[in-house]
């Protein structure tokens, strides 16, 4: 499997480009969460982020998925939703 490598120009034409999409989204208050591995020499991985969050800008999401992914990203580790378990606990004090 082949390594990235971005050269010194092309991570500043990424970051002129991402910088110009992120005042576009301040501008017209859009969330966004952009990452991008810009290099990996096999043992570990350079990336770029970049975050404009639903709460910094005082916008309600009613599925925040950005917020999902920073959690994530953060180091959290997503549990698969599961039914819930109803007990009777009548059942557990009499037999």
């Amino acid at each position: 499997m082949a390594n990235i490598e971005m050269t010194k120009e092309a991570k500043e034409q990424l970051e002129e480009y991402m910088t110009m999409i992120m005042e576009l989204a301040q501008i017209h208050n859009i969330p966004l969460f952009f990452v991008a591995a810009i290099g990996d020499n096999g043992k570990e991985t350079d990336y770029m982020q970049y975050l404009h969050t639903a709460q910094s800008i005082h916008v309600s999401l009613s599925e925040d998925r950005i917020r999902k992914h920073v959690l994530v990203e953060a180091g959290f580790e997503p549990v698969p939703p599961r039914e819930n378990v109803t007990v009777d606990m009548e059942d557990l004090y009499h037999g």
